[in-house]
């Protein structure tokens, strides 16, 4: 998530990490479940019963064609969990941006699609999940 204006600075580190990473990228490397193992295992997590955040989860994957095209008329069905701040999870809450601070951090997944994303920290979106989760991941 850009939480500033981009400078011309910026852009040029994104083109150049993006030329030498491109070749190696391939979409949807590590399922769905795999990233929900690997988040349950590594930090401490509630999951979140409220279904508004399901909803938000669902309605990002339907909105979004690529991954909706992936759903092939099967219906969303999304977990959310919410970080604790305590043992690895402190770590994210005290490395929190200024802009989050206060907020969760709650993690969304699409367990059909593996479309998953981040709230309440804009560097954590691929930073808490293993290398290969969501929508593009390093090919071997």
């Amino acid at each position: 998530m850009l939480t500033r204006s981009a400078t011309p600075e910026m852009a040029e580190a994104w083109k150049a990490v993006s030329a030498a990473y491109r070749p190696r990228l391939r979409p949807n490397r590590a399922p769905a479940e795999a990233l929900v193992d690997y988040l349950k295992n590594r930090y401490p997590l509630l999951e979140m019963k409220d279904k508004r955040w399901n909803r938000l989860v669902e309605q990002s994957v339907l909105q979004n064609e690529w991954a909706a095209e992936k759903l092939q008329g099967r219906k969303p069905r999304a977990v959310v969990f919410s970080l604790e701040n305590r043992g690895e999870g402190a770590r994210l809450y005290q490395e929190q941006e200024p802009l989050f601070q206060g907020q969760a951090i709650v993690a969304g997944i699409e367990l059909e699609t593996g479309y998953f994303h981040v709230e309440g920290a804009a560097n954590y979106g691929t930073s808490c999940l293993p290398p290969g989760a969501g929508r593009a991941g390093f090919a071997k």
